[in-house]
């Protein structure tokens, strides 16, 4: 069914208009000589008024016939506007309207905003009424050009017409409101061109307060009290405005589109539409190089298409990067500009940067922060904590910093992000440092930087300062051309940041860098450079690059000791670090000796509680468990544990560092379940704090993957070394040291599951790699040649098994001794090599030399045991002793019910072994 009320609208007007004059229904229907129903009808939408009623309701309110609106027109008050589908192109708008610029046929790249502004129009399907839309960004960033395509695509749907007031100036913005009552757009009244200028604008503001949707477009709009002088309060007209500004007052129900630069594919096109034949590589370095800025793009677009044979592409690009984009000329000026603004960047930046009066304290204050932003880096995210920090001693509370922030955003020089974080257009930045040289401005900037990313790193909690990593690296790599004392800190600084991170190939790029620097602006022999070598020392740890760094920490301690003596903090530091490096040499008694003097120095130096000396204590503990010292490891492991809770808290990279060296030896223990506490505990510290990805959690999980392994929870353990892996190619490339662990587990694991063949693969990329990294004879390769041994000795390959594990046990008696747990282990798979080989006395041999290793070093029930037993009760059985074998094999199933359960494969194992006996 049809509206029952089809002349509503006017309805409306008429009411509006009696009202305006102070009439009630019964004066106006008097006046114009009409009985009182027939006004309320008309009112009521209920009745068409007639010719004769418009010419007497003219005469009483004093207005040509003319100057009220047409009924039918105020019936299209309902326009369906299309908002999804394909965009409508440009087309005719009402008569009345003025539109005084054309569609740019370059205009691209904005399909989404076109479409968010004629949702923000419409409630459903209809336009509403009163709606204010304000298209707000950076100058330049193409707003007014956005405003235009809008109307020129989407003005059909005002049938009240669309109007293009300009705002740029607001003691014009009066005859920019009269001129839309003249006779060729609202035609408002007879001899309107000679009313004074006051009544021109009463009569268009009472026009705009018809209920007939129009489009009025407010360009230039910069402050809330200019709109908020010239908007209507009621009726059906729609205003667009653009803006500088982005944020109104919630009271003045503006609703937000902020424009941002374009999409790179979008500035790459525009650039195309100059220079059809521009290449895709050379037009997207130049929308990077611009920022993808629209009005630079179109000058830059406008130069290559006049001067591309002289100055190709490639040219251009160098000599935007080599002196300066916003002086290249082809950014000064141009061909004519679609929206008649002026084709100059840096000038269009100036009319927002002009506007800060530093005799005003936000004013001065703003400016302070912009010029702070302009030397972070260009374009990256910017927490506001972190550009507040540069000016603190600035501000006099925290509602000033607010305002001083806004004031930037008003003026369109900056915006915020999701999260708040704070933006800098590149070249905004550019023009800034060009027109504000303030030296202190960069100092600031510096000096917080290191000063907040210090303290993260002397907690090791990495998250804050990676919120400004982006910001740090490019602060220091600037900083690094002056060669001065600053640049040496910002080095050392972001590479121990780094390191932290567990980025450490770019933590030594940065600290090569930082060593260079202090030994020109310190000297060799001066702490900073000895705190460099030491840093440098602990990234070649984990990239495996165990000589260059045996050099750095070695150079570090002869520094340490003849700047500051024997007993001093930092030469503990410098000791516990080389051990750390001779640790994985194999050079354990050098290393032992180190940690030992680290300890004293630090527990004398700093007290018995301090983190330094509870690191020293964990190292001093990792020590001995390679010693196969376990009971002593795991009192010194249980110190540190302590010494970090206590001083540290409980989530604390150093506590996770402590229970995850706990969990390793109470694995060489045989107590899995406390090692498996232990290692889940750490882990889910070290993913907290330091990241799912972090190379000490992947650590950890590995170790936590070993227990699981070791459990029968294979599984389980499957699906999580395989995840590990991946992250470990990624993170350091297919010939790391922890893709090797990796890869040896994951043999492991194949062997206990029985598929040879994969375990075979697993195996000797993991030999591939640690022989690599660690050389031939090192003590890692130990664990990989046992499991190749065992692989061999179940395929019945004696040879090659034989040849693994002779090597296996060569290494760790020359490496760890001959009464080490290591060797005992290595003994225990030969032995059980010999016996299928039928060399029973040599196996009887290994194998109870193995066991007197084992019940010195270790607990009665633990596995190795259980393993020796199992393996010395087929000793017996083949030399023809089923009693003997009996007790081995009971022995080994004892031990192995109690650690591994009665479903464990081993358990089961031993089980059937036992069943298997004659009776």
């Amino acid at each position: 069914m049809g509206d029952k009320r089809p002349y509503q609208a006017f309805g409306q007007w008429l009411k509006t208009a009696r009202q305006d004059v102070h009439l009630i229904q019964k004066e106006l229907a008097t006046a114009m000589g009409f009985e009182v129903s027939i006004v309320q009808k008309v009112e009521q939408g209920q009745r068409r008024p007639s010719t004769a009623f418009i010419q007497r309701l003219a005469q009483v309110l004093q207005i040509p016939p003319e100057g009220i609106p047409a009924v039918d027109r105020l019936q299209a008050t309902n326009v369906h506007i299309p908002r999804r589908g394909r965009l409508p192109g440009p087309g005719p708008l009402f008569s009345g309207s003025y539109l005084p610029l054309h569609p740019n046929p370059l205009f691209t790249g904005r399909d989404a905003e076109l479409r968010q502004l004629a949702r923000a129009f419409t409630r459903g399907t209809a336009v509403c009424v009163g709606q204010t839309v304000a298209a707000t960004g950076l100058g330049g960033i193409g707003k007014t050009q956005l405003a235009v395509e809008f109307a020129h695509r989407y003005g059909r749907y005002f049938p009240g017409g669309v109007f293009w007031l300009n705002f740029a100036e607001p003691e014009a913005v009066a005859n920019e409101v009269a001129r839309c009552g003249r006779a060729e757009h609202l035609n408002l009244s007879p001899g309107y061109e000679q009313m004074p200028l006051a009544q021109q604008m009463a009569l268009v503001r009472r026009a705009w307060q018809e209920p007939i949707p129009r489009l009025l477009i407010f360009d230039n709009c910069e402050t809330e009290a200019l709109f908020d002088q010239w908007r209507p309060t009621t009726g059906g007209c729609h205003i667009l405005l653009t803006s500088r500004c982005q944020r109104w007052d919630p009271t003045l129900a503006v609703n937000h589109l902020i424009v941002g630069t374009l999409t790179r594919p979008a500035s790459v096109t525009l650039l195309r539409q100059f220079v059809p034949e521009i290449a895709e590589e050379a037009a997207t370095a130049i929308a990077a190089t611009l920022d993808d800025l629209p009005l630079a793009l179109h000058l830059a677009g406008s130069y290559l298409s006049l001067y591309g044979d002289s100055v190709p592409p490639d040219s251009y690009l160098a000599q935007l990067n080599g002196h300066g984009r916003l002086a290249h000329p082809s950014l000064q000026t141009g061909t004519r500009s679609p929206t008649r603004h002026e084709m100059h960047v840096a000038n269009t930046f100036a009319l927002s940067y002009d506007r800060l009066d530093t005799a005003v304290p936000v004013d001065r204050l703003a400016q302070q922060l912009l010029a702070r932003a302009a030397r972070f880096a260009p374009g990256e995210p910017i927490p506001p904590a972190l550009l507040l920090a540069t000016v603190e001693g600035e501000i006099t509370g925290p509602q000033e910093a607010s305002q001083a922030l806004v004031r930037l955003e008003h003026l369109g020089l900056m915006t915020t992000g999701a999260g708040g974080v704070i933006r800098l257009h590149q070249l905004v930045a550019e023009f800034v440092q060009a027109v504000d040289r303030d030296e202190a401005a960069q100092t600031a900037v510096e000096a917080t930087l290191m000063r907040l990313t210090s303290q993260c790193n002397e907690m090791r909690n990495l998250y804050p300062a990676r919120n400004w990593q982006g910001q740090l690296r490019h602060v220091t790599a600037v900083a690094q051309s002056r060669a001065d004392t600053t640049a040496a800190q910002l080095c050392q600084t972001f590479g121990w940041h780094l390191w932290i991170c567990g980025d450490y190939q770019e933590a030594q790029m940065i600290l090569e860098t930082a060593l260079k620097l202090c030994r020109e602006v310190y000297g060799h022999l001066h702490p900073e450079t000895a705190v460099t070598l030491n840093q440098l020392g602990r990234c070649c740890l984990p990239l495996t690059q165990l000589a260059a760094g045996r050099r750095y920490h070695e150079e570090a301690l002869a520094t340490q000791q003849q700047l500051y003596g024997e007993q001093h903090s930092l030469v503990a530091a410098a000791h516990n670090e080389l051990a750390l490096i001779l640790q994985e040499l194999a050079e354990y008694t050098a290393a032992r000796s180190h940690l030992e003097t680290a300890v004293h120095i630090r527990q004398q130096t700093l007290g018995p509680d301090h983190p330094d000396t509870g690191f020293s204590c964990l190292c001093l503990s990792l020590q001995l468990r390679l010693e196969g010292d376990y009971e002593t490891a795991r009192q010194w492991g249980t110190e540190a544990l302590r010494i970090a809770e206590t001083a540290l808290g409980s989530d604390h990279p150093d506590t996770a560092r402590a229970l995850n060296a706990l969990g390793l030896i109470y694995g060489d223990l045989g107590d899995l379940a406390k090692a498996r506490s232990y290692f889940t505990c750490a882990s889910h510290i070290r993913e907290r704090v330091l990241g799912k990805e972090h190379n000490d959690t992947l650590s950890t999980k590995n170790n936590l993957n070993e227990i699981l392994i070791l459990d029968g929870h294979y599984h389980e353990a499957l699906p999580a070394l395989e995840q590990v892996l991946i992250v470990c190619e990624r993170q350091y490339g297919p010939n790391h040291f922890r893709v090797a662990q990796t890869c040896r587990l994951l043999g492991t694991l194949f062997i206990e599951l029985g598929d040879l063949d994969r375990a075979f693969a697993y195996l000797q990329r993991a030999l591939s790699v640690y022989e690599t990294t660690y050389g031939i004879n090192n003590p890692a390769l130990g664990n990989t040649l046992n499991y190749l041994g065992e692989l061999h000795r179940r395929r019945g390959e004696w040879t090659q098994a034989s040849d693994v594990l002779y090597r296996s046990l060569a290494i760790r008696e020359e490496k760890k001794g001959a009464g080490h747990v290591d060797t005992a282990v290595t003994l225990a798979y030969l032995g059980h090599l010999l016996v299928d080989m039928g060399e029973l006395e040599t196996a009887q041999a290994h194998l109870e030399r193995a066991r007197t290793t084992l019940t010195h070093s270790l607990p009665e029930n633990h596995l190795l045991l259980a393993r020796n037993s199992q393996v010395s009760g087929c000793l017996m059985l083949a030399r023809g002793e089923p009693e003997a074998a009996r007790r081995y094999f009971a022995q080994a199933l004892h031990v192995r019910e109690q650690s591994l359960g009665p479903d464990h494969p081993h358990t089961r194992e031993s089980q059937q072994s036992l069943n298997h006996l004659p009776a």
